[in-house]
């Protein structure tokens, strides 16, 4: 299995008021507190199905996250993006690549989410190098929100490194963009499908906040 530690660009931090996503606030109401020490990490399909404003919105709704995520205590993220075919370094073109960190734990908040689109759904490969970074971080909750548009290559492969990562009590969440599919992966209250793109970034907040946060104090 093969990485690449690059990403394409920065994004144009200026269009994400677009997003109508809030801030930290979202994770943070009045009375909550966010839960166990967790390692979060985002798994993005960029596959050529999700070329032009699909990417690009889906890059901005990761770093809306990020950001927000970013210096709460308690909480590791990661960004990974599958797979990394064609995915540009300055000048330089890496090709052939199963999946990019985009953002690594530990790393600070960086605006380089900018992503290509290009390839095929290679999920399962992508699952089980996100497992293989998660096992050995000290956080003891350990989640992965996978996001996608189809349905991936291997279904059985990728069914099977789910239930392996589960196996490792690594939680799996997913968010289908105009893909039932998720839900045969994912099934009950695992995952959602949304109508659209311009859906992605509150579904995130909103599956990451149901996750996270624990307890809800009387007032």
């Amino acid at each position: 299995m093969r990485n690449h530690s690059g990403y394409t660009g920065a994004l144009d931090t200026r269009k994400l008021h677009t997003l109508k996503t809030g801030n930290a606030k979202l994770f943070l109401r009045k009375g909550e507190r966010v839960g166990v020490n967790t390692a979060v990490h985002i798994l993005l399909d960029a596959s050529s199905s999700m070329q032009g404003k699909v990417m690009d919105l889906a890059s901005q709704a990761c770093f809306a996250v990020a950001t927000a995520l970013h210096g709460l205590k308690g909480i590791s993220l990661g960004v990974t993006v599958f797979p990394a075919d064609q995915l540009r370094k300055g000048k330089q073109h890496v090709t052939s690549e199963t999946v990019a960190s985009i953002l690594k734990h530990g790393q600070k908040t960086h605006a380089a989410f900018g992503m290509q689109a290009t390839g095929g759904t290679p999920m399962d490969a992508a699952l089980w190098w996100v497992v293989q970074q998660l096992y050995p971080m000290p956080e003891p909750r350990k989640i992965i929100l996978i996001i996608t548009d189809g349905q991936p290559d291997n279904e059985d492969g990728a069914i099977a490194a789910i239930k392996a990562a589960q196996g490792l009590g690594v939680e799996v969440l997913g968010i289908g963009i105009v893909a039932p599919s998720i839900s045969s992966l994912l099934p009950d209250k695992s995952s959602r499908v949304i109508n659209g793109i311009n859906e992605l970034a509150l579904a995130m907040f909103g599956m990451l906040q149901n996750a996270l946060i624990v307890g809800h104090p009387a007032n």
